[in-house]
């Protein structure tokens, strides 16, 4: 009997050591989790990017410089700006009266079938060559011959070209007379009034010094009536 009480304190002695050490692992497993969970509470969440706002637009500038050389017109056209319309200086004038055959016959000078010009030059935007700015040109024209013409463009040697009234100016067909003057025919003796014809006009000195003038020009049949003006 003594001998198996002394065999079984030893198997007594080791279960409860086994016990022991199993307590102490799950123990440590515990304050691990324990450890980690804590740090995954402490750590903040990235905070989510709010959407891109874009930069405030530039105030538009005011005063002198907000006014434009050139605005939009109503379908995206550019239109010109014109400067303050500005009566002519008028240099020469001179009606040539020609024959039947078209042959000069006699010349009056000093006098005109023209009468208020008034000169409006473009507002040239920066970086534009000069051929690409249009100014207008408004005036009174008399017919002082004996036949009724018309204002719409005739090529030279077809019908209609006898009875055609060919303005011009510095060289250039006014190409929306009809449009400036309101009508097609001026009767003899009749007087129409034209505004804002699209031309080209002449203005300042040459590089010697010389004074720019300008040519108003009305031909037909029986006539060549030529003013030069200053604008």
């Amino acid at each position: 009997m003594a001998k198996q009480t002394k065999a079984a304190a030893p198997a007594a002695k080791a279960k409860s050591s086994s016990k022991t050490w199993l307590i102490a692992v799950v123990a440590v497993i515990v304050v691990l989790l324990l450890i980690v969970w804590g740090k995954k509470g402490a750590e903040a969440p990235a905070p989510t990017p709010g959407p891109e706002v874009a930069p405030a637009p530039e105030a538009a500038p005011t005063g002198e410089e907000a006014a434009p050389a050139v605005t939009e017109g109503a379908e995206g056209t550019k239109q010109r700006v014109l400067g303050p319309p500005g009566n002519a200086e008028v240099v020469t004038q001179t009606i040539t009266w020609k024959s039947a055959g078209g042959q000069p016959v006699t010349k009056e000078e000093g006098t005109s079938m023209f009468s208020g010009i008034s000169c409006q030059h473009a507002q040239k935007p920066e970086g534009e060559s000069t051929t690409e700015k249009e100014d207008t040109l408004s005036f009174t024209f008399t017919n002082k011959g004996k036949n009724t013409y018309h204002l719409y463009y005739v090529k030279y040697g077809t019908e209609g070209y006898e009875t055609a009234l060919r303005m011009s100016v510095n060289g250039r067909r006014v190409r929306d007379v009809e449009k400036a003057c309101g009508q097609n025919d001026v009767a003899p003796g009749e007087t129409v009034t034209c505004n804002g014809a699209a031309v080209l006009l002449r203005s300042g000195q040459t590089y010697t010094g010389k004074e720019l003038v300008n040519s108003l020009q009305a031909q037909a049949q029986e006539f060549v009536d030529n003013l030069v003006f200053k604008c």
